[in-house]
């Protein structure tokens, strides 16, 4: 990403909420700093946060009153929860005029290899309850299954006579694509008019690849940190289980 790209100035000043509903690693951080750049109000990934948010989407009966309560605060969203599908729908039937972004890799490999590296990275509850498991090493069809349906779920979804001309695909890594075109693609999909055109935007954001953070913690300090946060939050979700089980024995 140029560091040196500059702000877009567009017009309208009203823009509809934007939700990216990839899967992780599919560019959804990306496409969230590229929505910053055209001046959207962007709730991004908050670790503590984000993580109760998840596991409240993911609930037997889904607790989404924390969710809609901080979609009225911005206008992008990335990432988990938004891109569940008891999420993504609700977000549009509460906003008619939200757009979606289903981000993808330029195939299904390429995002496995990347899964692998980023659960091995992060070890996270959330990876188990979204695809089912911890670690893609040994649970590769599993981790590609739910890759593929989450995208055929979404494209039939936006296929709907409802939901067309609402929804957009975008391959974060596609090879013969340029920049330009990626942003072309994207303000013409918001319908985000610029002064001067996509020109002045600028590299389209590379993010949150190559795990910079594990080249940078060469004590391992972050690499604990995760893991601490992963015990604390696995024995958190074990204990609501174990009240939700009891809460229905004794009902």
């Amino acid at each position: 990403m140029s560091m040196g790209a500059p702000l877009a100035r567009q017009v309208p000043p009203t823009k509809p909420k934007v939700f990216i509903i990839g899967l992780s690693k599919t560019g959804t951080t990306s496409l969230g700093d590229a929505l910053e750049l055209l001046n959207c109000t962007r709730s991004g990934w908050a670790d503590i946060w984000s993580r109760y948010l998840v596991h409240q989407a993911l609930l037997p009966e889904p607790n989404l009153r924390p969710l809609i309560s901080l979609s009225e605060q911005y206008q992008a969203f990335e990432d988990l929860p938004w891109c569940l599908p008891q999420v993504y729908t609700e977000m549009s039937r509460i906003y008619p005029d939200a757009k979606f972004i289903l981000s993808l890799r330029r195939n299904e490999n390429v995002w496995l290899e990347s899964m692998r590296k980023h659960a091995k990275a992060k070890l996270w509850e959330g990876h188990k309850r979204v695809y089912g498991a911890y670690q893609v090493d040994g649970n590769e069809k599993i981790f590609l299954k739910t890759y593929l349906d989450h995208i055929r779920d979404v494209r039939a979804f936006f296929e709907t006579k409802e939901m067309q001309g609402r929804g957009m695909e975008m391959i974060i890594d596609e090879l013969k694509v340029t920049d330009r075109e990626k942003w072309r693609r994207l303000v013409d999909f918001l319908k985000i008019e610029l002064d001067d055109g996509v020109i002045t935007l600028g590299d389209f954001p590379k993010s949150n690849g190559n795990h910079l953070w594990i080249n940078n913690d060469p004590m391992g300090f972050v690499w604990m940190k995760y893991r601490l946060m992963f015990w604390i939050e696995r024995g958190m979700v074990k204990f609501v289980d174990w009240l939700g089980w009891c809460t229905a024995l004794m009902a």
